[in-house]
């Protein structure tokens, strides 16, 4: 761009547009004044710089010799910054809606089925929460001061870093969770999950089926597996799980001197520690196979490997209606066992926009 002096009785300086300007050429520019409806003739356009970067007054000279230049109009160049961040904002209010609308859906129809729990009710939680955070955006946005612009680079990035991170929790645990693995082993452990009035419930009836699947596979290769139900009992429930497990197991074709029951349980890691002892007190050695659902394989395995247990990890299909609720309390789950790690990253990123509003990267 080469300057040209002012004209008279304007301070402000005027550019002639002869290489791309912002990304544009000037062909393009005219086009976009033509589509806008401006009057334009001639090849040069001279742009008269403002203080908004997000545009500029745009004018067209004439030819000599030729018509009369267009008349003045505002252009705004597609791909400015001002343009980005309206695009950017809008592609978050979609992604935002495009994942609160099903997650509420879901809690509703699971309210309405008689979930009371918060574990149960993750879903409805989650898309309460993500359509909260798509309202504090557009506020942020739309308020459109330097401290509403701060505090929404601030949300973004934290906001951002969350979804990067179940995204990255989600892809591995669909990928563990169908993964094919050998189930030759010595020992069966199924894990426990919540009775319905002393019953198995869907969910668990779902890893128990597998598991009987497994045994009777085994049974026709040779081999004799010994079974262990792992569950205790919880707080509204009037017997262990492991009780209701080995009933179902007992009544569906397994021996009862091949069931170990483990009663003592109440979490994953105690599920897999205490059969371990099972297993030891029963005289059975060799490779454990683990039976849960398969949102649950993934931090199974992770648990497995820190409690020394040689074993694989084998999924079972989870009801669809189920599947929103039980990811997300994997996720968050998976987010506790390694907490500090990921409260080092948020406040990482604390750290790097406040030093950003220090140095004047951000408004302030």
């Amino acid at each position: 761009m080469v300057r040209t002096p002012a004209s008279a009785g304007k301070t402000t300086p005027q550019w002639r547009l002869r290489r791309p300007w912002r990304g544009g050429t000037a062909r393009s520019a005219r086009r976009g004044l033509v589509s806008s409806g401006a009057f334009v003739t001639g090849r040069t356009i001279t742009v008269e710089r403002t203080d908004d970067m997000d545009s500029a007054w745009t004018t067209c000279t004439h030819r000599p010799g030729g018509p009369e230049a267009g008349r003045r109009t505002a252009a705004v160049h597609p791909w400015s910054p001002r343009t980005v961040g309206r695009v950017f904002l809008t592609v978050v209010a979609v992604c935002c809606a495009a994942v609160a609308v099903p997650l509420l859906v879901n809690g509703v129809r699971a309210f309405r089925r008689g979930a009371r729990s918060l574990t149960r009710l993750l879903a409805l939680v989650a898309g309460l929460a993500v359509l909260a955070l798509g309202v504090l955006v557009a506020v942020l946005a739309a308020v459109g001061t330097t401290v509403s612009t701060a505090l929404l680079v601030l949300v973004l990035a934290l906001a951002g870093y969350l979804a990067l991170v179940f995204l990255v929790f989600l892809g591995a645990a669909l990928t563990y969770g169908h993964v094919r693995v050998t189930e030759e082993a010595e020992s069966l452990v199924v894990l426990g999950c919540g009775l319905v009035h002393g019953a198995v419930s869907p969910m668990l009836r779902s890893r128990l089926d597998r598991t009987l699947e497994v045994f009777h596979r085994s049974v026709a290769a040779g081999r004799t597996p010994v079974v262990v139900p792992s569950g205790g009992q919880g707080d509204d429930e009037d017997r262990t799980e492991a009780d209701a497990m080995a009933e179902y197991l007992v009544t569906h074709g397994v021996p009862a001197e091949l069931v170990h029951r483990e009663t003592r349980s109440t979490n994953t890691r105690e599920n897999l520690r205490f059969s371990h002892e099972v297993l030891r007190d029963a005289g059975v050695d060799g490779r454990t196979l683990v039976v849960t659902n398969d949102y649950h394989v993934m931090r199974t395995a992770m648990t497995a490997r820190r409690t020394g247990l040689d074993a694989r990890v084998l999924g079972a299909p989870t009801a669809r209606q189920s599947v929103p609720s039980a990811f997300l309390r994997e996720f968050a789950a998976v987010l506790v066992m390694h907490g500090w790690w990921h409260l080092g990253a948020l406040a990482a990123i604390v750290v790097l926009w406040g030093a950003a509003l220090a140095t004047g990267m951000l408004p302030a």
